[in-house]
């Protein structure tokens, strides 16, 4: 007949004790605001706003989060600064929650706003500044919203050239037109199963082997 010996016992602690501490999986969010890409945004230096802004608020913490959006130049080359910050833009809006910032130039294409972040809970907002170049960020009259909850896309936003303190921040003209297009992905950040929990699930183990020596003593 089989039976435990102190040996298998310890193997089994151990086995269910690092079962249960270790991290769950994290699964992917995509919140994508869409739809049939039909019409542009116009932004440049030549025109009456230097750049556009979309914000979105994270309702709960993700990890290695990447955002893509769709530019259509109508001058080339076009070039210009992508900025991601931790705040709203409007009157009070500042990049002082700057989180990242990249260089792009080129044509038409799907540029990468920024990649392998971890975003607290928050509002946050992407802002394009267009310095070369006549540009458009695409956009929808008839967007789709599509995400898991973890996200949610707050407003679209103009940011108008003729503010002398735009770094980005400050005034803002309200999109009446096209809702900014952009995707952002990240995975959801599950912590794993608190130490106390794991703890009190060895010593309850731990338990069990005491209680079964005792039993063969006893035998």
């Amino acid at each position: 007949m089989f039976s435990f010996n102190k040996f298998t016992w310890a193997a089994l602690v151990s086995g269910l004790f690092i079962t249960f501490a270790l991290p769950v999986t994290a699964s992917t969010v995509t919140l994508d605001i869409g739809g049939p890409s039909d019409g542009v945004e116009a932004i440049g230096p030549t025109t009456a706003y230097a750049g556009a802004a979309a914000t979105f608020s994270v309702n709960s913490a993700l990890t290695n989060a990447s955002l893509n959006f769709d530019l259509f130049c109508l001058s080339r080359p076009c070039a210009g600064t992508v900025f991601l910050t931790k705040s709203t833009l409007g009157p009070t809006g500042s990049i002082v929650g700057l989180l990242a910032g990249s260089q792009f130039s080129g044509g038409a294409g799907t540029y990468t706003a920024f990649s392998g972040l971890n975003l607290a809970v928050g509002t946050y907002s992407v802002v394009v500044q267009i310095s070369q170049g006549f540009s458009g960020w695409i956009g929808s009259q008839s967007p789709t919203f599509l995400g898991d909850g973890r996200v949610t896309h707050v407003a679209s936003s103009l940011i108008s050239s003729l503010n002398p303190n735009y770094a980005p921040t400050s005034v803002f003209t309200p999109l009446t037109s096209y809702t900014l297009g952009y995707v952002l992905s990240a995975n959801a950040a599950i912590a794993p199963v608190p130490l106390p929990a794991t703890g009190l699930l060895l010593f309850g183990a731990v338990g069990l082997i005491g209680a079964a020596r005792r039993k063969r003593k006893a035998l």
